[in-house]
């Protein structure tokens, strides 16, 4: 089949495969399922030497361009590396990551872009208002490099260095330790930790990403969380059917 391909095409099949194996690897060293067990409902809730290991494979950055250090990869390779790591639920926030680094991009913010792609620095976007929602129009409020609101559901909040925060005057950037941020930090019935952001005049910085471009990060994480539970379906059928072969009744291979 290969052979029917163009050079170009056969390239991208290899690395697609090249990058799914390694994801593969990665899954299976950490022990599978089995490590994800035994983070559940501790903080932060996942590894920082797991994800630091991402960011040394290069995937937080995959997405990107060369010029802004990352692999210039695409959606294939990114969702074959999430599907990979559902199959074991791994709880790393690498899409969230990476959804952050593309707006950073984006915003042409180099350094601080730098250091999350090296694992000096994990920041996160902050982009729910309520379930499963992502307001086009948000209501926090920003004015005079002030913010006041709140933001919901943003996965491993607590180990966050600093958040991008979508508002009703588009993206802004604020530290962690802000004076007026508080957090409030509780676990989700799979064992997840997640955190509620309070902002009372608290200092933020305006990044110069668009609508668009949160639109674009938005979408690609979307996808990269299907890939992802994609990933977790196949392992628990893949284990129903390894139980099944042994499961007898009446003494008899059901």
């Amino acid at each position: 089949m290969n052979a029917m391909l163009s050079p170009a095409d056969a390239e991208r099949v290899e690395t697609l495969q090249m990058v799914r194996d390694s994801a593969a690897d990665f899954a299976a060293a950490g022990s599978g399922v089995a490590r994800a067990r035994s983070l559940r409902f501790l903080k932060p809730g996942f590894s920082i030497e797991a994800l630091k290991q991402m960011c040394q494979l290069g995937w937080p950055g995959l997405l990107l361009q060369e010029h802004f250090g990352g692999a210039g990869l695409g959606m294939p390779e990114f969702c074959a590396i999430t599907e990979e790591l559902g199959s074991v639920l791994a709880p790393e926030p690498l899409i969230e990551l990476s959804m952050a680094a593309q707006l950073l991009a984006a915003s042409a913010e180099q350094e601080l872009l730098a250091q999350v792609l090296n694992g000096d620095a994990l920041v996160l976007p902050a982009w729910q208002e309520s379930v499963n929602v992502w307001e086009s129009s948000p209501s926090l409020a920003f004015v005079n490099g002030k913010l006041t609101g709140v933001k919901k559901f943003v996965p491993a909040a607590g180990t966050a260095s600093a958040f991008v925060v979508t508002t009703s005057s588009g993206l802004v950037l604020v530290q962690a330790n802000a004076l007026g941020l508080s957090l409030h930090v509780e676990n989700t019935q799979d064992g997840c930790i997640v955190g509620e952001l309070r902002f009372d005049q608290t200092p933020a910085r305006s990044l110069s990403a668009n609508e668009d471009a949160m639109s674009e990060a938005l979408l690609c994480a979307t996808l990269a969380a299907s890939a992802y539970l994609l990933g977790v379906a196949e392992r628990a059928f893949a284990m129903t059917l390894d139980y099944l072969r042994l499961r007898k009744q009446f003494g008899r291979a059901i």
